[in-house]
């Protein structure tokens, strides 16, 4: 999506990958687009706020590849996993986000949390122990049908609007001058050829490979630079 966008924009794009375009964790995954309801778990409302805009963009994009997805979490009587803190924290997030659906068609439209009786709950998952079970909360994110087509659609769309797209080629490392990373020295995978790549502003958006490839290139240990996710 930062290829295709930035492509759009009328700049200058370069986008390789070591694998398989929507390989690796992109494959390998629940395909869920999360909202804000984990950052403000964290307390990062900021972060939510931004978090937000992105199934929203993605649901009104691409309708046929992506659509709501609803969740549903049992409480008991625990102290965090309890109806008072669910329905707080429910209330909290459509509050927070009540603009997800501008925009979009109603059957795109992702639907407000609510908590479920303990019947509710035994109806959706009777295989749950109900000895502690008090009921279930229950709320909307959104979920790619098919992340594969998805990012291959994004991939041929930049293309089209001019980027230059390659697969199966792996950066080594970030160049750098002085400050500033400048590029990457990058390895065709299949034939092994070594190549530059230059550009006033390199993007790492590798997953679970970023601070690796950062960390390479700053000098800082990996961990320094993995994001604080509980």
């Amino acid at each position: 999506t930062i290829a295709w966008d930035a492509a759009q924009r009328g700049y200058s794009v370069a986008l390789v990958d070591k694998g398989d375009f929507a390989g690796a964790t992109s494959a390998n995954s629940l395909k869920t687009v999360h909202g804000g309801l984990r950052s403000l778990q964290r307390g990062a409302i900021g972060e939510m706020r931004q978090v937000v805009r992105e199934p929203r963009a993605l649901l009104r994009i691409a309708p046929h590849l992506v659509g709501p997805l609803s969740f549903v979490i049992p409480t008991s009587r625990h102290p965090v996993r309890n109806r008072a803190v669910m329905r707080i924290a429910l209330a909290l997030n459509d509050l927070l986000a009540s603009d997800r659906n501008e925009g979009l068609l109603p059957a795109q439209q992702l639907h407000g949390g609510r908590l479920l009786s303990r019947d509710e709950v035994l109806a959706i998952a009777p295989e749950l122990d109900a000895s502690n079970l008090t009921g279930g909360a229950t709320w909307c994110d959104a979920q790619m049908r098919n992340s594969e087509r998805l990012v291959l659609a994004f991939v041929q769309s930049a293309a089209n609007a001019g980027a230059v797209t390659a697969n199966h080629v792996a950066i080594e490392r970030l160049v750098r001058e002085g400050d500033r990373v400048t590029g990457a020295v990058a390895r065709d995978t299949m034939t092994g050829a070594t190549f530059d790549v230059r550009a006033r502003l390199t993007v790492n958006a590798a997953g679970a490979w970023a601070a690796g490839l950062s960390g390479a290139a700053t000098g800082q240990a990996a961990s320094a630079l993995l994001p604080s996710i509980s």
